[in-house]
C-alpha cells in the first residue's frame, strides 16, 4: 500500500469525494480537461491461485482528446490520481505505450493502450558482463539492457553465481568461482548447490531471469507505481474493507471454503524439491536449493485466505499485493490477499479486486515465470477441457476393483466407483462407460457399436454423415465449392422447391433443376420467373423498377 496522508484517507472514504486525475506523457502534463477515462490492472498472480516466482505485467487504457503535439501517442505515461482535500497525488504506475487508436474520422478521441517495464525483458538474456558472475550483477545486466531500474537489489543475489560462459572452463575442464567451489562446466552455483544446467540457462529471456530470481526470494517480480523494478510477498497494511465501502452485491466468494497453504513445491522438471507437508504452492524454479526453500517456507509460514472478488468505491493507494480484510454478507471479516486489482477511473473511482483460490492439493505450477495470464479468454472447447482437467485432476477418492463378469475365475473388467457407488465407470470386452445414477444408465460410453456421449467437445470432427433428429444433415445442409474454388453454403432438402445457396457476396435461390430464380447481392437484386416469397419472417415481392418490397409475414392469430 502507498504511504499517505491522513488526510487522504480521510477524502477517499467521504460520500461525496471528488477524484482528481492527471498524466504525464513524455514528461508533458495532461489534466483533466483532456483525460477522459482511465483504467489500470495490476496483479501479482495470475488466476490460476496462489504462486510465486511471477512476472504479471501491469497493463493501462487510457482515453484522451486529441493532443497538440502528435508525439504524446507514443512513449511512456505517468497517471496519478488525488482527492480534493488532500495534496497527496497517488502514482498508479509508470507504463509504455504499445497502441494509441483513434475514435472517430476526425481524430479527436484516441484511446492509448501501455504496459508496464516487464514489455521490454521478452528478448533472449545475451550477457555484457564475464561470466560466471553473481545473480545481482546479471540482475544489473539486464536493467542496464532493458532500461528500467530496480528498486532495491536482495542481499541473497550476492550470494548466488551464475555461470553462462564454457570459455571460463579451465584445463582439467572445471569452472573456479568466486566462492571457492570447483564444479563441472554448466552448472549454477548456490553457496555449496548445484543446480540448472547451462544449456538450458542459455534459452532463458530477460523476464524469465527475473521470474526466476523474484521465486529464490519466495516472492514476485512487478514494476511498482514508481515504475522500479521490485520483489514483493503479500503484505498486511491494515486496511478494511467494510459493507459501507462495498457495492451492492459486489462481494462474492470464489470457493466454498477457504484455501490454507502449508508447503512449497519447486524446482525443475527433472529435480523436484519440497519443503512442508500439505497443501502447497508450487512454481518452477532451476535455480533452487533445499535449504532456500526451506528458508522460503520459514518466512511465509502457514497461509490461509478467502478465494473472493470484491467490487468496491476503491482506494489508489491499495495496490496488487496488500492483504484486506474485507466485511463480507454476514458480517465476517475475511483475510483477502489482492491477488489482482482493476482501478476504474470515469468521472469518479471504482475498483474491483480479486484473490483467487484452487481446490486442488497444489495452489499453482507455472511452467515459466513468464506466462501471461492478466485476462484468459477461452473457447468453448478450452472452457471444456479446462473442466474435464479440473474434474480428473481435482478427484478426491474413489475405489478401484478388479470384476470377473461372467464367473467363469477369469478376470475381465475393472470398475472405479465413488464411496455411495452410484458414479462409476466400468470397462469390460465390450466397452467402457460412465454412469452417475448406479448403473441404470449410461450416458456416455464407448462400445462396440460406437461412441454414446451426452456432448462431445472437439476440435476437428470429420464425418462420412451426420444426423439430426431423423434428418440427414447431408440432405439439408451441404458445402461446396464453385469453379472459381469459392465456398458455397446450400440449405434445401433433395425434395425442396426452392434452395438457398450463400457464397461471400451473395444469397442465391434456385428451384429443382438448380435454376437461379432470385438473387441478392452487393451490387443489388436479380429476380427471374420469382414473383414472391416468404424469407426471414417477410413476404418479399418482385416491384416495378428492379424494386423490392417488404410485408411482414405473421400466421393467422398473430399480431
Amino acid at each position: 500500500m502507498i504511504n499517505v496522508s491522513d488526510n487522504f484517507l480521510t477524502a477517499i472514504k467521504a460520500n461525496a469525494r471528488q477524484i482528481l486525475l492527471r498524466a504525464y506523457i513524455n514528461d508533458t502534463l495532461l489534466t483533466g480537461d483532456n483525460l477522459i477515462d482511465l483504467t489500470v490492472t495490476e496483479a501479482v498472480n495470475a488466476s490460476d491461485g496462489l504462486s510465486m516466482g511471477s512476472t504479471i505485467s501491469s497493463k493501462l487504457v487510457m482515453k484522451i482528446k486529441r493532443p497538440a503535439d502528435p508525439l504524446l501517442l507514443s512513449g511512456s505515461v505517468r497517471p496519478e490520481v488525488a482527492c480534493a482535500g488532500a495534496d497527496d497525488w497517488i502514482p498508479l504506475g509508470e507504463f509504455h505505450i504499445t497502441e494509441a487508436v483513434s475514435h472517430d474520422d476526425f481524430e479527436t478521441i484516441f484511446t492509448i493502450t501501455a504496459y508496464d517495464s516487464f514489455c521490454k525483458t521478452e528478448q533472449a538474456y545475451i550477457p555484457k558482463i564475464s561470466m560466471p558472475d553473481t545473480a545481482a550483477n546479471v540482475l544489473r545486466d539486464i536493467a542496464s539492457q532493458c532500461g528500467f531500474s530496480i528498486d532495491e537489489m536482495p542481499e541473497l543475489f550476492n550470494e548466488v553465481y551464475i555461470s553462462q560462459e564454457i570459455s571460463t572452463i579451465n584445463a582439467e575442464g572445471t569452472l573456479l568461482f568466486p566462492n571457492g567451489a570447483n564444479l563441472e562446466s554448466g552448472t549454477l552455483v548456490i553457496g555449496d548447490f548445484v543446480s540448472a544446467p547451462t544449456e538450458e540457462i542459455k534459452t532463458y529471456t530477460c523476464r524469465q531471469y527475473i521470474g526466476y530470481f523474484a521465486g529464490l526470494l519466495g516472492k514476485n517480480a512487478r514494476f511498482n507505481r514508481s515504475g522500479k523494478l521490485t520483489f514483493v510477498w503479500y503484505s498486511d497494511k491494515g486496511q478494511k474493507i467494510t459493507r459501507d465501502l462495498q457495492y451492492m452485491g459486489g462481494c462474492k466468494r470464489l470457493t466454498e471454503r477457504d484455501c490454507t497453504v502449508q508447503a512449497i513445491t519447486s524446482g525443475s522438471s527433472t529435480a523436484q524439491l519440497v519443503a512442508g507437508t500439505g497443501t502447497s504452492i508450487s512454481f518452477e524454479n532451476p535455480f533452487m536449493t533445499q535449504n532456500i526453500l526451506n528458508d522460503i517456507l520459514a518466512n511465509v509460514g502457514t497461509i490461509t485466505y478467502t478465494p473472493m472478488q470484491v467490487k468496491w468505491r476503491g482506494n489508489p493507494a491499495v495496490e496488487a499485493g496488500d492483504i484486506v480484510a474485507v466485511e463480507d454478507s454476514y458480517g465476517n471479516s475475511c483475510t483477502v490477499y489482492i491477488m489482482e486489482q482493476t482501478i476504474r477511473i470515469s468521472g469518479g473511482l471504482h475498483s474491483e479486486i480479486r484473490c483467487y483460490g484452487d481446490s486442488e492439493a497444489t495452489m499453482s505450477f507455472s511452467t515459466s515465470p513468464t506466462t501471461k495470464k492478466i485476462q484468459q479468454v477461452y473457447t468453448k472447447l478450452q472452457s471444456a477441457l479446462a473442466e474435464a482437467t479440473a474434474l480428473l485432476n481435482g478427484a478426491n477418492g474413489g475405489v478401484f476393483k478388479i470384476l470377473d463378469t461372467d464367473g467363469d475365475g477369469i478376470n475381465d473388467g475393472w470398475i472405479i466407483h465413488s464411496a455411495d457407488e452410484r458414479q462409476y465407470i466400468k470397462a469390460n470386452v465390450n466397452g467402457i462407460g460412465i454412469t452417475t445414477d448406479g448403473g441404470v444408465t449410461y450416458e456416455q460410453a464407448i462400445t462396440v457399436n460406437g461412441i454414446n456421449a451426452s456432448a462431445i467437445h472437439t476440435g476437428e470432427l470429420s464425418a462420412e454423415r451426420i444426423s439430426v433428429g431423423d434428418e440427414s444433415l447431408g440432405d439439408v445442409f451441404s458445402v461446396s465449392r464453385d469453379e472459381d474454388g469459392h465456398p458455397v453454403v446450400t440449405i434445401g432438402a433433395s425434395d425442396s422447391v426452392v434452395k438457398q445457396k450463400q457464397t461471400n457476396d451473395a444469397v442465391t435461390f434456385v428451384n429443382d433443376q438448380d435454376v437461379q430464380v432470385a438473387k441478392f447481392s452487393t451490387t443489388g437484386a436479380e429476380w427471374a420467373d420469382l414473383q414472391q416469397m416468404k424469407y426471414c419472417g417477410f413476404v418479399w415481392t418482385k416491384a416495378p423498377g428492379g424494386n423490392v418490397r417488404f410485408t411482414r409475414f405473421t400466421k393467422a392469430g398473430e399480431n
